[in-house]
């Protein structure tokens, strides 16, 4: 009985753990001083990792924001590197406030691509319409009615623990 109950945890789990990305692709590439004042007007702050975060109160991440090939932002490459795409990352089971806190985000990303010129694209580089969007927004509703019904609340101790 433990062993099916530590299965189903674990597929839970997996079915939850979900990490959402949204890319950032300018026409242009952006220059990283322009890019790291845009984001520290809107609240972001640059973190140890290498990432721009928006946190809570709490200091806990509530999005946050990376270069699309992974490399780590400083404050050397912001001063003389461009960036040819970003990427806005959603840790699904992580966030406390779930869905207003992605409508927040996706708000975010879509003033940043207004400002930079650039268009919002999947992981397979297909254009992010509003429907796009309002079906991840469905899919994060499922999501946290999941968690709900297993009794963890998203951006809990408990799911922090889960899925650190």
């Amino acid at each position: 009985q433990k062993l099916v109950a530590a299965r189903e945890l674990d597929r839970f789990c997996a079915d939850v753990d979900v990490l959402i990305g949204i890319n950032i692709v300018p026409q242009a590439a952006i220059e990283g001083a322009r890019l790291r004042s845009f984001v520290e007007a809107a609240g972001l702050q640059l973190e140890p990792d290498g990432a721009f975060h928006y946190l809570a109160d709490s200091g806990n991440t509530l999005y946050s924001l990376v270069a699309a090939d992974q490399m780590p932002f400083t404050y050397h490459t912001l001063l003389d590197k461009s960036f040819p795409a970003l990427t806005l990352l959603f840790d699904v089971p992580r966030v406390a406030g779930g869905v207003d806190v992605f409508d927040r985000a996706v708000h975010f990303a879509k003033h940043l691509a207004q400002e930079f010129d650039a268009q919002l694209v999947d992981d397979n580089r297909r254009v992010l319409t509003e429907t796009g969007l309002a079906r991840i927004r469905d899919q994060l509703l499922h999501i946290y009615g999941s968690m709900d019904d297993r009794g963890i609340a998203p951006g809990s101790v408990a799911a922090l623990r889960l899925f650190a």
